[in-house]
């Protein structure tokens, strides 16, 4: 579907989530480009920031990078000359590239970029792949240097809103910005805030890009999916067999070898978010800006309508454990600071084995020497790996309160009414929150503390959710799942009962839960709606 404006808020999950993968393609001149070199003017820069310092890798990043270099070189015509390629780009790279906060038009310093401009002549593509950041502070947009902290954006990131800025003011024929990145703090590899674990927060928006043509991965409440047949990410995989003539042919375009903005997005809404919502059970939904029959590439008539061999780089597969790898033995327990995902190899792009709550200990077996990543073990998985800075030491959790048992349950079940009562209200309105919040706190204070004044512990709690969040996702209804802890004695069972969608599409499923705590039996009936990063979220009925 052809969208005319995408900064438009999309209604179809909750509010509380937003996530956007950005890419603004080239406005390309009607003549036919049909060879390298024929567009000997045009400028590009193309980054791809996969190895941070503070955050997980992207896994997919140089590849994306590698593809697109080759889509501008072999199919859009730019000399090799004119083609900046940055890999792994500091803040101080990005500034230099792409210049400061006044630029040019305000006696700011230019940048490279504007630099090797021929005015009226040249046109403009820049390519980024790699993290974006929202703000803690101000809720706005970033790009994410490889030496950025993601928590501390507002300043060690690149803004989004001062790229548009300079971008505008260069003078060039055509303007094309094309940004493969996340802005609300998670990724498919696992969030990339400290504080917002589990929880897709919402920047604020950007101002419009005037005078450029967009193309956008996802709605702003979606997950942008990373492709792990081809090493790519999902939309960068689709955006480029589309303009390579997939998108030109039937039964999306009208076969005259010119792939139009309409034609792609036609293409994209049927491959892409079908594959998405198949293989990750998630919606994603590419959005346009722009003249709908706006050409963006001309392919010679006749010419094949598949993409051509990809780099060596795109098909590379992630490292895997070797008896290589140099691991600095540590030999003790850390803990979960936000949800952390075991992989079987140190790397983003890797399987992954299980994931670790908040608070959750964790047996830690030693720190790889070249990588941010320790190596880990547990019952059930044997070893993985965790992306190092997920883990803190014990001392670093929250100390006990002093809390009576009851006092604390009576927190633990307020703190679950104010997530459900926040999740609720953007569902289905304030007044459906309150009461929700209200039902919430009842049902898990319940659960949580037993009438004799007993409490189950935090370990219980992170038995009976990792317990509740499987039986979700994978048990069909009527079937029950079973948790139990030997060292508490204390157990219980998650059973599904009814599945369906809301109004706005969103998947939800009625459940029962049941607790053992200290020899008494409680039982609670709740309702739960599944987020685009996959947690399912607790309401109440």
């Amino acid at each position: 579907m052809y969208w005319p404006d995408i900064w438009r808020r999309s209604v179809a999950g909750p509010a509380v989530t937003t996530l956007v993968v950005l890419a603004i393609l080239i406005l390309l001149p009607p003549a036919p480009l049909l060879a390298a070199g024929s567009n000997g003017d045009a400028v590009a820069v193309i980054v791809g920031n996969r190895n941070y310092d503070q955050a997980p890798e992207v896994e997919f990043a140089h590849n994306d990078a590698e593809a697109v270099k080759h889509l501008v070189l072999e199919v859009l015509g730019y000399r090799a000359a004119n083609v900046i390629d940055l890999r792994d780009a500091t803040l101080a790279q990005m500034v230099a590239h792409f210049g400061a906060a006044r630029g040019p038009a305000n006696g700011g310093p230019a940048g490279k970029l504007a630099n090797w401009l021929r005015p009226g002549r040249s046109d403009v593509f820049v390519f980024y792949s790699g993290h974006g950041v929202p703000g803690l502070e101000n809720r706005r947009r970033y790009l994410l240097p490889v030496d950025g902290d993601p928590n501390l954006a507002e300043i060690t990131g690149y803004p989004l809103a001062r790229l548009f800025a300079n971008l505008g003011r260069l003078k060039a024929r055509s303007v094309t910005l094309v940004l493969d990145a996340c802005f609300s703090g998670q990724t498919p590899a696992g969030p990339l805030l400290a504080s917002a674990s589990g929880v897709l927060l919402a920047p604020r928006p950007a101002p419009k890009p005037g005078g450029l043509r967009i193309l956008s991965a996802a709605a702003a409440d979606q997950i942008a999916s990373w492709d792990e047949d081809t090493r790519q990410g999902l939309f960068t995989e689709h955006l480029l067999a589309g303009l390579y003539g997939l998108a030109d042919g039937d039964p999306y375009g009208d076969g005259d070898g010119a792939v139009t903005l309409a034609e792609l997005g036609r293409y994209l809404d049927d491959e892409m978010s079908y594959q998405a919502k198949r293989r990750f059970s998630r919606r994603q939904k590419a959005m346009l800006v722009g003249p709908a029959d706006g050409v963006l590439v001309r392919l010679v008539p006749g010419a094949r309508r598949w993409r051509p061999g990809r780099p060596a780089a795109a098909v590379r597969r992630a490292p895997q454990p070797t008896d290589e790898l140099a691991i600095e033995p540590i030999e003790r327990h850390l803990v979960a600071g936000a949800e952390a995902v075991v992989r079987k190899a140190p790397s983003a792009g890797a399987d992954s084995l299980a994931l670790l709550l908040p608070g959750e200990s964790v047996y830690v077996a030693g720190r790889l020497r070249e990588r941010n990543w320790y190596l880990v073990e547990g019952g059930g998985w044997g070893r993985g790996y965790v992306f190092a800075p997920r883990l803190q030491e014990r001392s670093r959790t929250p100390a006990p309160s002093g809390r009576t048992g009851n006092e604390s349950g009576q927190t633990i079940a307020a703190a679950a009414a104010a997530a459900a009562r926040k999740v609720a209200s953007d569902l289905y309105g304030p007044e459906a929150g309150r009461l929700v919040g209200r039902g919430i706190e009842i049902l898990w204070g319940g659960l949580f503390r037993g009438e004799r004044g007993g409490e189950l512990g935090q370990d219980d709690r992170q038995r009976m959710a990792r317990n509740l969040q499987l039986a979700l996702e994978l048990d069909p209804s009527g079937s029950e799942r079973r948790w139990f802890n030997s060292a508490s004695g204390n157990g219980g069972a998650a059973r599904p009962l009814r599945t369906f969608r809301t109004a706005a599409g969103i998947h939800c499923r009625d459940f029962r839960q049941t607790v053992q705590l200290g020899g008494q039996h409680g039982e609670a009936f709740g309702t739960a709606c599944r987020r685009p990063d996959g947690h399912w979220r607790i309401i109440a009925k």
